[in-house]
């Protein structure tokens, strides 16, 4: 595969959603770059954090170092840095009003694709022939947990600071965490992180079916 088959393939998922947005108007076509720089701002950030926090690791014994990994290392950074990335565009118009939830569910969909198409790029880079297996879980995980971050977003823009929904974002964590687990402790457990992946699509197709089309509120 050439550098540019690579490239193209490891943003399909984030284009292809884009031109669902456009066609939806949950989007216009100058948020293109802003979404794809915000993912990679975030992007950044997450290996920073990764950075800082795996020389921690050394603290911790071998029962419980994969855990660490799954959910300090791998997690929290990911999932804290793609929903900071999506509230730059969780408003609109003059008055800065929060987005209709779906809208604000799509945007937030969207730059999670662009976060995976980069982690898609350095995979697929470092590891040839990883791509299948990251478009079969990876890309639809993180799509999946942006719809839970989302809800938690929404909630918190339309219904005050101590809006209901908190859970939501500690589902998108420990799913997360769940997911990146299975891998450590692969190939004993790699089966968990499929089937994480799994639930979370399930989930996030529920949440996406029963979130409000035009007011930003629950059906």
């Amino acid at each position: 595969m050439t550098s540019v088959t690579l490239v193209f393939f490891s943003l399909l998922p984030f284009l292809a959603w884009f031109f669902y947005c456009l066609i939806h108007k949950h989007a216009v076509m100058l948020h293109l770059p802003g979404f794809f720089g915000a993912a990679l701002i975030a992007a950044a950030f997450s290996v920073a954090a990764r950075f800082v926090l795996e020389p921690f690791a050394v603290f911790f014994p071998p029962a419980v170092l994969p855990l660490f990994i799954a959910l300090a290392v791998t997690a929290i950074p990911e999932e804290a840095t793609k929903l900071l990335a999506v509230i730059p565009f969780s408003r609109s118009g003059p008055g800065r009003s929060p987005l209709p939830e779906r809208t604000l569910l799509a945007r937030a969909v969207c730059i999670s694709l662009a976060f995976s198409s980069l982690e898609n790029i350095f995979f697929a880079a470092k590891f040839p022939g990883s791509l299948p297996l990251r478009f079969g879980t990876a890309v639809p995980l993180h799509a999946s947990l942006a719809v839970f971050s989302a809800c938690w977003l929404s909630g918190r823009l339309n219904r005050g600071r101590f809006a209901p929904g908190f859970r939501m974002l500690v589902a998108a964590i420990c799913l997360h965490a769940l997911y990146a687990l299975g891998f450590e402790l692969r190939p004993i457990f790699a089966g968990l992180s499929v089937f994480t992946a799994t639930v979370a699509f399930i989930g996030a197709v529920v949440l996406w079916n029963t979130c409000g089309d035009d007011d930003g509120q629950r059906s």
